[in-house]
């Protein structure tokens, strides 16, 4: 689970940082 969000919040934090 703990992997999952990770890799949630991993992803969302690159888009975010692509913006």
């Amino acid at each position: 689970m703990l992997a999952y969000y990770l890799a949630l919040t991993w992803s969302f934090r690159f888009i975010n940082k692509k913006h």
